[in-house]
């Protein structure tokens, strides 16, 4: 009886996860979009001027480059020879390039299909935004400029170097790497399962939050930090000590790295945890002050240590 049991139910789980994957990437899937007759199929090349530029990709890697050319290239390559409906899509409306996964259809057979996509653009456009949606595959951005750019992935890695006044990464499930150069208004990096590394320039205003992983911020200069881990070690590394900063971790260890005459009034409480530093604090009533207190910092963990460490260019 047991036998026939285990059976059964690895008859129900089989099912289950077939009509998973089938409704996900499974045997026949409707993908649909606006304008989808107007959509050219293939590798392209962009002589217009573009301003925004919207990807949506089903699965698969995408790597957006800038580079030394004057116009952008779209290349897919594919581990086996596919129909058109099954190539990359694109459309340009106005300063607006479309670029989409495949043809707005229903009922197409993306079982087994393995693509990947390369896009090179000019290194001296700053565009007005990009946007990159992922179901599923990793998405590298590398030496991009744009007033915005947004970037969100199902399941797989976010990776973006470049400079924006407006940074936003989301992953539900996979790691986040940023490299930000120049200023940044926002920058805003979620995943609820992954790490999170970033290194940036001038940021006025940062948010991190992972439910299941590690942060990592090295920054030249951040006005207003805001950060939340529900499991996991968050660890700073700041030129310059933020206004203003509020730091929340559940579970794990939090240490900054500041510098030794840091002007700091900091509001830092544990469960169940150690508190230690290296700066000249001053214990006043609930706080620790540091040099005029004119920078206010709070950081609460319900289980880990709170660190303060002395910043060094050379770490």
């Amino acid at each position: 009886m047991t036998k026939i049991k285990y059976l059964i139910y690895a008859a129900v789980f089989a099912a289950v996860l077939l009509c998973l994957v089938g409704c996900a990437f499974g045997i026949r899937t409707h993908y649909l979009y606006k304008d989808g007759e107007k959509f050219t199929a293939g590798d392209r090349v962009i002589t217009e001027k573009i301003e925004t530029i919207d990807i949506d990709y089903v699965k698969g890697d995408v790597r957006l480059t800038a580079g030394e050319t004057g116009e952008i290239t779209i290349r897919e390559t594919s581990e086996k020879a596919i129909e058109d409906k099954l190539k990359v899509h694109t459309y340009v409306d106005g300063t607006t390039l479309y670029i989409r996964f495949a043809a707005s259809e229903k009922r197409l057979d993306f079982y087994d299909l393995e693509k990947q996509l390369e896009i090179t653009v000019p290194n001296n456009i700053t565009f007005d935004r990009i946007k990159i949606n992922m179901s599923s595959g990793d998405v590298a951005c590398t030496g991009i400029k744009a007033e915005t750019v947004e970037a969100e992935a199902s399941s797989g890695c976010l990776a973006v170097n470049g400079e924006a006044k407006k940074i936003e990464m989301k992953a539900s499930s996979g790691n986040l790497t940023l490299t930000q150069t120049g200023e940044s208004d926002s920058v805003v990096l979620e995943t609820s399962s992954g790490k999170i590394r970033a290194e940036l320039g001038n940021v006025r205003k940062l948010s991190a939050g992972a439910s299941s992983g590690t942060v990592r911020i090295y920054a030249n200069a951040v006005e207003e930090l805001t950060a939340e881990t529900s499991s996991g070690d968050q660890e700073y590394r700041l030129v310059n000590v933020p206004k203003k900063s509020r730091v929340n971790a559940s579970s794990g260890d939090v240490t900054m790295y500041l510098p030794m005459e840091a002007n700091l009034t900091a509001a830092l409480e544990v469960s169940s945890g150690d508190i230690s530093y290296e700066q000249q604090f001053a214990k006043r009533g609930d706080s620790y002050v540091c040099g005029d207190g004119s920078s206010q910092m709070s950081i609460e963990t319900s289980s880990g240590d709170i660190t303060f460490r002395q910043y060094s260019d050379g770490e």
